[in-house]
């Protein structure tokens, strides 16, 4: 007879603890089996095993994507500040964990100031790949997939995807982009349904 139990959060504390099992005979047959008591003993499994980094900047919106490159950190998602400092969707934070300069205003409209949404990023060399929902990078108009430079200065690669929202971004071996979404075709190739898609990186 094998013992399945459930997964659950270690840090209780010191005592005795009830909850429900199941036994499983042949992996057919199930008993369940209630006020199973397990006891924790003093110092084990009462605190979690990883500690939250609050010394960390906080966006006020969501964080969707993290990408790490020359001990820089790359954070993309749906905010317009962090740490209080304006930064639409997109960001960099040092290894000290402050806020850089980087900053390449990624909005949903070329000049409204409302903060766009980046899914996913990839990083090739300098150049910093993002996709998600927006139309704007720097003022320019960029259809859901960009690429700006470490400096946050926005490269001229632009495949135009017209209104297919990105969803997920990656490179291949040869440095090409692989670019998941749902969509009818890219001014680089045609192709229907939600699949990935490889981009040449030098695409303009």
């Amino acid at each position: 007879v094998n013992t399945y139990i459930n997964q659950f959060y270690l840090g209780l504390g010191v005592g005795d603890f009830a909850f429900k099992a199941f036994l499983i005979s042949n992996g057919t047959q199930a008993v369940t089996l209630d006020n199973v008591v397990i006891t924790f003993s003093a110092g084990a499994y009462t605190t979690p095993r990883d500690t939250p980094d609050t010394s960390m900047p906080v966006t006020n919106g969501r964080v969707y994507a993290i990408a790490v490159s020359g001990g820089i950190t790359y954070v993309g998602g749906s905010f317009s500040t962090i740490d209080g400092i304006a930064r639409n969707s997109l960001a960099a934070i040092d290894a000290n964990g402050d806020v850089t300069s980087f900053n390449p205003n990624v909005e949903i409209i070329v000049g409204e100031n409302d903060p766009g949404l980046i899914y996913d990023m990839a990083i090739n060399g300098s150049g910093i790949y993002f996709t998600g929902e927006f139309g704007s990078v720097g003022d320019t108009a960029r259809n859901h997939l960009a690429a700006v430079n470490t400096s946050g200065a926005l490269l001229p690669w632009n495949p135009n995807v017209g209104d297919a929202v990105g969803y997920a971004i990656d490179l291949d071996s040869s440095g090409n982009i692989l670019w998941g979404s749902y969509f009818a075709s890219t001014a680089c190739g045609s192709a229907l349904g939600g699949i990935m898609v490889s981009i040449n990186n030098s695409a303009s």
